[in-house]
């Protein structure tokens, strides 16, 4: 779900970016404040109010436990319209989540949560440009009957009231269900609203987009079959369905499909993207699909790829061109393997090489884009960081080996491969005689100082009992090495003239990088060596306040022995404490699943490491 919304803000940030420098200059360095509340206010989002400001709302639990659902607007030169504080949309007893806004039409917005006051039901609240809650305090309830109500979605109506849909466990699996509110807050499709889809198995709703008619097309996940699909249904104000009863086929081809999103195309059409997950490779594509009025598909009856680097690509969002087609986002794995963000257009008639074969780059992770720019701009300040990666449950990690790259060039001296070795040098075999020299390196030992060896020798216990590795140790204390790419030669029977070599070596404490490098140059005879990164083992003092207090909180919801470890991993916790940071690593995930394809993380694990989180937060804040 973090995923998907980043994808959205993204997409929403592309939209506006249009704003004149004038408005922008009136706004006030690091951002305003929506709201000086105690508690905390999280998960966020945001309208536009017709008048160039915005509608915020988010979750807030100034009240105690319970997370209620407040609000506030902001105008164009970035003042704060409301009070300080914000303006309650929802304070009844219990959770609300799951929120979804549009705007109303007067400046103000229409608001749809999942309410846990008795068991999960869908509310809605309405408020004005003015801050006042125009229907009932804490908002109306869109479906009185039984069984659980989700996953609300929400579209204007194009009367400044809105049409709202969610997934509906009243006849026992969850079915599809739609409600329409006008602006005075009327139930108009009865007290507990239409179905759209009631067939077997599970309909889970995702995403829903207006049809331009005063209608919506909803999209939702489909477990009628054997494997997750995508369905879509249209329908108008009164309710009634467009489409086929019970939805039209958006994807049933073999595997999983997931994270459907869709924007309107072509007068009462759709056009969605979704991510397919191929039940042999268990690689994911993004795909893309345009329907009529009708519920006529009009492109490959399978959809289309939507870039042809289609093998590790998901969590796809779109927006609309406003030509019938759609600017797609998406998370991408071709590179480095960390999720670089891509977008692609797609025109009406099913074109994806609008911005290039496979897209172009929105946001990047790493590199220039990523934690090094921040720092590099001074957009982040030195303080205590804690980084949600994977670790064993009782042993958050203090400290990385170093990391070197290297690109490495070697020339040779050709020559007919029949004459070789007495003629010619081979390029290929100067990279083969680095290699070996680089793997005696592996052998040696770099001192370091009791209280760091005995952290590696309990970190080596811990790492060998995860990953049944054999004395871990080795990998710790000494040289690891990977040589990642090599390329080279002509032919076979031509002596190599040109060889490039690729090189990884993970660096332990004790270790000079600069001495290392030197080494390396040296025996890297007619080669060139180019240094790509370099960065020195890092350590977080392991007395300080950040990990005394993980560990503490740690220990309350695991018990047991609790320490930190070390590990052979580099992570952006290299960079930060390059720049001041006591960073520390803890997050829950099977270890050995790691950045595998089926890399997983248990619920109990993922509920446990959540209130690690808010212990840690909590002590900090109460500092």
């Amino acid at each position: 779900m973090v995923r998907t919304r980043l994808l959205s803000v993204l997409l929403a940030v592309l939209l506006v970016a249009g704003l004149c420098a004038a408005t922008r200059a009136q706004w006030v360095k690091d951002g305003v404040s929506l709201c000086g509340a105690t508690g905390w206010q999280v998960s966020s989002a945001i309208v536009a109010d017709d008048s160039g400001g915005a509608v915020v709302i988010w979750r807030d639990n100034r009240g105690g436990a319970d997370y209620d659902i407040y609000g506030n607007r902001i105008n164009a030169s970035g003042h704060v319209m409301g009070p300080s504080a914000g303006v309650a949309v929802c304070v009844a007893p219990g959770d609300q989540a799951d929120f979804h806004l549009i705007p109303d039409g007067t400046g103000g917005a229409i608001v749809v949560w999942r309410d846990s006051r008795s068991g999960y039901k869908v509310y809605g609240q309405r408020i004005d440009g003015t801050g006042v809650a125009r229907w009932a305090t804490n908002g109306i309830s869109l479906c009185g009957t039984g069984g659980y109500q989700v996953n609300p979605r929400i579209v204007p109506d194009g009367t400044g009231g809105a049409l709202v849909a969610w997934s509906d466990s009243r006849s026992g699996n969850y079915d599809i269900y739609v409600q329409h509110v006008d602006a005075a807050g009327n139930l108009l499709l009865g007290a507990n609203g239409t179905s759209m889809c009631v067939e077997p198995g599970d309909q889970h709703a995702q995403d829903m987009t207006a049809d331009g008619t005063g209608g919506a097309i909803i999209v939702w996940i489909d477990n009628r079959g054997t494997s997750a699909d995508i369905y879509a249904q249209r329908f108008n104000s009164d309710g009634d369905a467009l489409w086929t009863t019970n939805g039209v086929a958006v994807c049933v081809e073999d595997g999983n499909q997931s994270y459907p999103s869709a924007v309107p195309s072509g007068g009462g059409g759709a056009i969605i993207v979704w991510q397919s997950t191929n039940a042999v490779t268990t690689f994911d594509a993004v795909y893309a699909q345009r329907f009529d009025a009708g519920g006529g598909v009009l492109w490959d009856p399978a959809g289309i790829i939507a870039c042809s680097s289609w093998d590790h690509t998901s969590y796809p969002r779109a927006v609309t061109d406003g030509a019938d087609g759609a600017i797609v986002a998406w998370y991408d794995f071709r590179g480095s393997g960390e999720p670089d963000v891509y977008v692609q257009r797609i025109d009406a008639t099913g074109r994806t090489d609008l911005w290039g074969t496979c897209g172009v780059v929105a946001f990047s992770t790493g590199g220039e884009s990523g934690i090094r720019r921040l720092l590099a701009d001074h957009m982040l300040r030195p303080a205590d960081c804690l980084i949600a990666e994977p670790t064993p449950a009782r042993h958050p990690s203090i400290g990385q080996k170093g990391l070197c790259r290297l690109g490495i060039e070697f020339t040779g001296v050709p020559a007919h491969g029949s004459l070789y070795p007495a003629v010619g040098v081979s390029a290929i075999m100067e990279a083969m005689e680095l290699l070996g020299y680089v793997k005696g390196l592996h052998g040696r030992e770099f001192p370091v100082d009791d209280h760091l060896k005995e952290i590696i020798a309990r970190s080596s216990r811990v790492l060998e009992q995860e990953f049944k590795i054999h004395d871990v140790s080795d990998i710790l204390k000494k040289l690891s090495f990977n040589p990642g790419i090599i390329k080279g030669g002509e032919k076979s029977n031509v002596v190599a003239q040109q060889c490039t070599l690729e090189l990884e070596l993970r660096v332990p404490w004790g270790c000079p990088m600069g001495s290392l490098i030197a080494d390396i140059s040296a025996q890297a005879r007619n080669g060139k060596v180019v240094v790509e990164e370099t960065n020195d083992p890092s350590i977080t003092d392991p007395s300080c306040p950040l990990v005394t207090i993980t560990c503490d909180e740690v220990h309350k919801v695991w018990s047991g022995s609790v320490f930190p470890i070390v590990q052979w991993a580099a992570s952006d916790a290299r960079h930060l404490r390059l720049h001041g940071f006591n960073v520390i690593q803890y997050g829950p995930g099977e270890i050995k699943s790691l950045h595998a394809v089926d890399e997983r993380v248990t619920i109990g694990s993922l509920e446990k490491a959540s209130r690690i989180y808010h212990g840690v937060m909590e002590r900090y804040m109460s500092a």
